[in-house]
């Protein structure tokens, strides 16, 4: 079982994705998005709402530097990423 990266609870840790989980990203990074390097660990509480300052939110451009791959969104070609 796994604990949250937040406050140490065990209790009900779930995943969070660093970088979002949309359909479109779904559709860009595919399985990609579960990598181990884009979820944080993180209990009901401390996901809840996204309340906690300490849930990490990643852009595409953190995400694809945190993976070691190339952004490939339209808004990411035209940034140069």
């Amino acid at each position: 079982m796994n604990q949250c990266e937040i406050c140490g609870s065990r209790h009900w840790v779930g995943r969070h994705h660093k970088y979002h989980q949309t359909k479109y990203a779904r559709k860009l990074y595919t399985e990609i998005i579960d990598h181990p390097k884009n979820v944080q660990w993180a209990c009901a509480d401390c996901h809840a709402g996204h309340r906690s300052p300490k849930l990490i939110h990643w852009t595409e451009e953190q995400f694809c530097w945190a993976l070691g791959i190339k952004a490939i969104s339209k808004i990411a070609k035209m940034k140069n990423i």
